[in-house]
């Protein structure tokens, strides 16, 4: 494998690499590596150490894992995420962590901040693109916000109406159950898991044993 490297304006480094699974600890595997994995960061800079920023990045997505029990969470839609990409994998996973800098290191963020980075998924990171931070931040969350408006007034409101309209003990299960699905999907918007006290936050007007039900439902 041939693997040019770009030095400067008029000066280029051409790497011939023979093994077909390099060491980990070998400059082979440093120079695949950073070939790699600057395909899918837009932020790249050849002008830095890439070896040092990666450290840093390994670092962060670390202690981020840590300090959320076990899993990231995407900064910009909060979905969970659960896989990090593996060292020298050929094929990206697209369901894996990625680390976004708030600040593009083209218009002056500092590359090695980790104040300046953020855990994000896939989805997000490559939806962000050229935008700002604050730019993005906020688009997503009026996302969100839409969604959630509709799912209540459209949706949560007309059948909760209804189930209190109800007598029919056949027809009050079928619509209870149908509630359920919706608050399913009202705390996944969320990025909340369903547990009880998630929906009496939500759901503030169910009663104890209504949410004890759902519990036992799901």
């Amino acid at each position: 494998m041939i693997v040019t490297e770009k030095i400067s304006k008029n000066k280029r480094i051409v790497h011939h690499i023979f093994e077909e699974e390099p060491n980990q600890k070998s400059y082979a595997s440093y120079v695949l590596l950073k070939e790699y994995y600057k395909q899918y960061d837009i932020d790249f800079s050849e002008d830095k150490d890439w070896r040092y920023y990666f450290i840093i990045r390994r670092h962060f997505l670390r202690k981020m894992k840590k300090q959320n029990g076990g899993f990231w969470i995407c900064h910009y839609c909060g979905k969970k995420i659960t896989t990090i990409q593996k060292r020298n994998s050929k094929d990206f996973d697209e369901k894996s962590i990625t680390v976004d800098h708030k600040f593009a290191i083209s218009k002056g963020g500092d590359e090695l901040d980790t104040n300046n980075m953020v855990e994000c998924c896939y989805e997000c990171n490559i939806e962000k693109g050229v935008d700002t931070y604050d730019s993005f931040k906020l688009k997503k969350e009026k996302i969100k916000l839409e969604k959630i408006n509709n799912l209540l007034d459209n949706k949560i409101k007309p059948l909760y109406n209804f189930y209190k309209m109800v007598t029919e003990k056949e027809e009050k299960e079928a619509v209870f159950n149908a509630g359920i699905i919706l608050a399913k999907e009202f705390l996944n918007i969320l990025n909340l898991d369903i547990t009880e006290k998630n929906i009496k936050e939500c759901f503030p007007d169910l009663s104890e044993e209504t949410i004890k039900t759902i519990m036992k439902t799901i």
